[in-house]
């Protein structure tokens, strides 16, 4: 009966446990909410660029259209 830990030995274990199994969710959910924000604002980057890239794409298409002299094309 010497080697069975007593019953306060394993409510310790057993709390000691459930502590730690509380701070891997907090930390599981933590790397989730990290890697929503970090996915959120590769999105907002993405779409930025782009925006930025038709934006260039239309001046430049317009600056080509306005070099085409529609006189000789008659």
């Amino acid at each position: 009966m010497k080697d069975v830990p007593k019953v306060e030995q394993l409510e310790s274990y057993l709390a000691d446990k459930i502590l730690e199994q509380e701070a891997i969710k907090k930390q599981l959910e933590k790397l989730r909410t990290d890697k929503e924000k970090e996915t959120q604002m590769t999105q907002q980057k993405y779409e930025q660029d782009m925006k930025a890239m038709r934006e260039e794409m239309q001046n430049k298409f317009q600056q080509i259209l306005a070099k085409i002299d529609t006189a000789r094309l008659r």
